[in-house]
């Protein structure tokens, strides 16, 4: 999934983090915008919570995040 909403990416992720769709994910591309209102606090949390089921395997801060869902990870939780 590549998502490119101008700064609402953060409201995108943070539901899909809440409700547990994001975990059905293979892989995601997505940039997190610095004039969105706590982008940093925000990017982090996302991070952080992201980082439990998928590996960053790209960034380049303020421009894009590659993630990629753990090999050994389901929709289980397993």
């Amino acid at each position: 999934m590549k998502i490119n909403i101008e700064g609402d990416e953060y409201s995108l992720f943070e539901h899909l983090i809440e409700t547990g769709l994001v975990n059905q994910i293979d892989n995601m591309q997505v940039p997190f915008y610095d004039f969105v209102p706590n982008a940093e606090q925000r990017m982090i949390e996302i991070q952080q919570k992201i980082a439990t089921t998928h590996n960053l395997t790209h960034q380049y801060k303020f421009v894009w995040d590659n993630w990629k869902i753990e090999e050994n990870y389901n929709q289980n939780g397993v």
